[in-house]
């Protein structure tokens, strides 16, 4: 994801979030601005901590995307 894409393009690519989708600061601390939070996870999360987050502008922008593994 890059920084600016709209939601819809978002998910055309990646689909609709199969772990969290709403309120921006559950999973992670996030921007200011955020609006949305979209969390993309392995099959196996918890046990398998691997988790794929993309916030939203009030604009429906992307705003952050980072990538959250266990190490």
């Amino acid at each position: 994801m890059q920084i600016g894409q709209s939601q819809s393009a978002v998910l055309a690519k990646l689909g609709r979030p199969n772990y969290y989708e709403g309120k921006c600061g559950v999973i992670h601390f996030p921007e200011k601005n955020c609006a949305t939070e979209y969390v993309y996870s392995h099959p196996f999360a918890p046990w398998a901590p691997d988790y794929y987050i993309v916030d939203f502008s009030p604009e429906a922008r992307v705003i952050e995307a980072d990538h959250w593994t266990s190490p």
